[in-house]
């Protein structure tokens, strides 16, 4: 009885059966899946990738990542508190070796019109708009690069 809606609700049959290879079975099931498709085959293996508000799905990445914390943001946050330029938030990003990026835009904006001041808000947009470049767009999600890394 425990099993039942549990495989129901993943349906593995095609998967198991061989019908869908596990890129395929993925994508059906994870709205995000090809973000992490996209990061695997095009950042270099030296890559270091911050998420931010995408969730905790970090074992689909082949690349070394730093999830910050489950929709709250705590470090990104602290460098906005401690910087006076979005110049110094991308500083100290590179400090920590984070190379890129991944955003779900709209939870930082939820949880950034919440908990945060109008110019920390403005100044994580001047960050973003000098200092990342997109690389992958999906939905809300987008994938940057840190500019002068990764290029």
């Amino acid at each position: 009885y425990l099993i039942l809606p549990l495989y129901s609700a993943s349906s593995p049959l095609a998967f198991i059966s061989g019908r869908l290879d596990r890129s395929m079975y993925l994508r059906l099931k994870i709205h995000d899946y090809d973000a992490y498709e996209f990061m695997n085959r095009k950042l270099p293996q030296s890559s270091k990738v911050m998420f931010l508000y995408t969730g905790n799905d970090g074992y689909y990445l082949d690349r070394e990542y730093f999830y910050d914390s489950y929709y709250l943001g705590y470090t990104i946050k602290n460098l906005l508190k401690l910087s006076s330029n979005g110049g110094r938030v991308a500083y100290e990003l590179k400090k920590m070796g984070i190379t890129h990026l991944f955003i779900n835009w709209y939870f930082l904006h939820l949880n950034f019109q919440n908990s945060m001041s109008p110019e920390e808000r403005a100044l994580f947009l001047e960050f973003a708009t000098d200092y990342l470049r997109p690389m992958y767009v999906t939905g809300d999600e987008v994938v940057y690069a840190l500019k002068g890394i990764g290029d």
